[in-house]
């Protein structure tokens, strides 16, 4: 997963800049800061330490457990957004998903659920696993079809840059495309 973050930050600053929001619009850098900012401030609440600490003893893969927890807090984090009439990319979710696939890998490090040379493997499948759960089991009410569409797209072009080898960005500083 390290990889994975690493190659984002090289590859957002050999883009060209975007040009600004229209007004009444979020800058997409702003959203991604803000979604990632308040997954994490709840993953290291107590509430969010507790998640992490009951999904260490589902029996299952750490990677498979990772995964759904992350998923979910996509989730909760995505109808906040929406709540609050802020419009969040795909492409966004999936950045804030891997720091966030990370982060609970970190924690599941830190409690030696799993080895330290094994962290980034699973960091970087529970973050596939997670993208696929939250397509799956996310209803139409909360992804419109449009959404819904665009993660598709953004996991076929996963799915194909994890075959060639290559590594998927992150979003922000090109407005969360990848």
């Amino acid at each position: 997963m390290n990889g994975l973050l690493q190659s984002a930050q090289q590859k957002s600053t050999q883009q060209p800049p975007q040009a600004a929001p229209k007004q009444g619009e979020m800058d997409p850098r702003q959203v991604y800061e803000g979604l990632v900012s308040m997954m994490l401030d709840y993953l290291y609440s107590e509430s969010g330490v507790q998640m992490v600490q009951q999904s260490m003893q589902i029996q299952g893969q750490p990677h498979e457990n990772i995964g759904m927890l992350v998923a979910r807090l996509i989730q909760r984090m995505f109808i906040t957004a929406k709540t609050q009439k802020v419009q969040v990319q795909a492409s966004i979710l999936f950045s804030a998903g891997m720091e966030l696939s990370q982060a609970v890998a970190d924690m599941y490090l830190e409690s030696g659920a799993i080895p330290k040379e094994q962290g980034p493997k699973i960091a970087e499948e529970a973050f596939y696993k997670s993208i696929v759960r939250l397509a799956q089991e996310t209803s139409t009410e909360i992804f419109s079809q449009q959404e819904r569409q665009d993660f598709q797209r953004l996991m076929q072009k996963l799915k194909q840059m994890k075959t060639s080898g290559q590594q998927p960005q992150q979003a922000p500083s090109n407005g969360g495309v990848m």
